[in-house]
């Protein structure tokens, strides 16, 4: 999606890498929103913003929560241009699909004069907050969630993509996130391709049958690539801004490719059953399938790419 930098793309260290070596990123549809690509690799230094856990117990959360991950890789929990906002207070930020409600947590404590709401199909989020400037509630966004229109000025969803058919995101979900934000607010939308990049042949395996069981379901594993055309369709958002955050799979990726080997070894635990039926396959079969791909990842330097989208909801509709 969108333009590709003409010949370089920034690491997250601010240097610069040559088109060689992106000559492997995934390939993008053009949309109206200029795209920024950045390679998460082993340039790290030590005075990170949101550096890598420091012990077993916070390993373990990292592991039950990909939020922290995410937060990593980008080194922020968002893009949006509302740190200004979030500062001078009362603003109203919302948060679709919280899960565990880390994020809304998170804002609202680095933001305790604004006011923060998760909601979420799933009472999965704390419950019996404390925070005075945090709110949970049960609602699912497919049946139109309980607010006002232009209610919010920043509205975010992420790291829900694959719960959602493609009909979801463009007849209610994207459409929902507009509504609810107000003239002049901002829209963020976080989400993993489920696409491995440089898989050998049991990882491309593995792969290829999770995309097709995902799209057998009418979920496009890949919607990420989707949303500037979705939010450019509703005729409502402007300013539109794309980055991908490129990361390593595997142990060949240091700290960070091995948390994101884990993430995709727990991905394979959750579609096992339906990849076993789709392939035909036993159990055992299948083991040895995921055992030969992460010998995979470090051979071939398997990586994935994680897409945000920030737009504004311009001010002549109201």
């Amino acid at each position: 999606m969108g333009n590709r930098p003409s010949n370089s793309v920034d690491d997250e260290s601010g240097a610069t890498h040559q088109r060689n070596c992106i000559r492997f990123l995934p390939s993008t549809q053009p949309t109206r929103s200029d795209t920024k690509y950045r390679i998460f690799g082993k340039s790290l230094n030590g005075n990170l913003k949101y550096p890598l856990p420091s012990n077993i117990e916070e390993e373990k959360h990292w592991l039950q929560d990909p939020h922290y991950l995410i937060r990593h890789m980008w080194q922020s929990n968002y893009s949006a241009p509302i740190e200004d906002k979030l500062r001078e207070g009362n603003a109203k930020i919302l948060n679709i699909c919280c899960d565990y409600g880390t994020w809304t947590l998170e804002m609202a404590s680095d933001y305790p004069n604004s006011h923060f709401t998760g909601v979420d199909v799933a009472p999965i989020f704390p419950s019996g907050v404390t925070r005075p400037n945090v709110r949970f509630l049960q609602s699912n966004v497919l049946d139109g969630l309980p607010f006002e229109s232009n209610s919010f000025d920043f509205v975010l969803v992420r790291l829900f993509g694959n719960n959602f058919t493609e009909k979801d995101w463009e007849d209610k979900i994207i459409h929902e996130i507009v509504r609810l934000t107000k003239p002049g607010g901002w829209v963020e939308l976080t989400q993993p391709d489920s696409k491995y990049y440089n898989c050998g042949p049991n990882g491309e395996r593995w792969n290829d049958a999770l995309l097709n069981h995902l799209r057998l379901k009418n979920i496009n594993g890949s919607i990420c690539e989707d949303f500037g055309i979705l939010l450019t369709s509703t005729g409502q958002i402007s300013r539109i801004q794309h980055e991908v955050v490129i990361g390593p799979v595997g142990s060949w990726g240091n700290r960070v490719g091995e948390l994101g080997a884990s993430y995709a070894r727990q991905l394979s635990g959750k579609f096992k059953p339906w990849i076993i039926s789709y392939l035909d396959i036993t159990e055992e079969e299948y083991n040895e399938i995921m055992i030969k791909a992460e010998q995979e990842f470090n051979i071939h330097r398997t990586y994935m790419s994680t897409h945000r989208f920030v737009g504004q909801k311009i001010n002549s509709f109201q």
